[in-house]
C-alpha cells in the first residue's frame, strides 16, 4: 500500500474509534434540542422523496447516528465533504457542508438540502444514492458550527 493510502487509512480507522465511541453525541450546540425529532426528519425527508419513485422506505440506522455525527464534525472542521467516508460502515453517503451554505435552523437545512439533492434527477450522484434500492438503512449526524453552519451527513447502507 502507498504510504499516503496507509496513512489515509490510518486517519480513518482511528477517526471510527475515536467518533464512534461517543455514544448519542449530536454535536448540536447548547440550548438546541438533542432529542429524536432532527434524525426523525431527516430519514422521513429522504423516505418522502424515495416514495415518489416507488423505492421502499428506509429504516432509521440508529445505533450509527453517533458515529454519522462524528463524520459532520470530522468534515466540517477540514472542509472537506466525505472526508471520513466509510468510517461508519456505511456504503453510500450524501452530505450538506455547512461551509457549502448550509446555516441557521437544522431542520430547515434537511429539508432544503434533500430537496436539493433530488431535484438533481436522475444521474445526479446524490440523487441517486437516495433513491438507490440496495440500501435498507440510512444514519443522519449533524454539527452546527458556532456561526450556525450546518453539516449534516446521511450514510447509507
Amino acid at each position: 500500500m502507498p504510504p499516503q493510502k496507509a496513512l489515509y487509512a490510518c486517519v480513518l480507522i482511528s477517526f471510527a474509534l475515536a467518533g464512534c465511541a461517543a455514544g448519542g453525541e449530536t454535536n448540536l450546540p447548547a440550548g438546541q434540542s438533542a432529542d429524536d425529532s432532527l434524525y426523525a426528519l431527516c430519514v422521513s425527508e429522504i423516505n418522502r422523496h424515495r416514495a415518489t419513485s416507488g423505492a421502499p422506505a428506509l429504516t432509521r440506522w440508529q445505533s450509527a447516528e453517533s458515529c454519522a455525527a462524528g463524520q459532520a464534525r470530522y468534515d466540517h472542521e477540514r472542509r472537506r465533504p466525505h472526508g471520513a467516508f466509510g468510517s461508519c460502515g456505511e456504503h453510500g453517503q450524501n452530505e450538506c457542508p455547512g461551509w457549502g451554505g448550509w446555516s441557521g435552523d437544522p431542520a430547515q437545512v434537511i429539508r432544503d438540502c434533500m430537496q436539493g439533492m433530488w431535484d438533481e434527477g436522475l444521474g445526479g450522484g446524490h440523487h441517486d444514492v437516495m433513491a438507490a434500492r440496495g440500501y435498507h438503512e440510512v444514519a443522519c449526524g449533524f454539527f452546527v458550527a458556532e456561526n450556525g453552519q450546518v453539516t449534516a451527513v446521511q450514510n447509507f447502507r
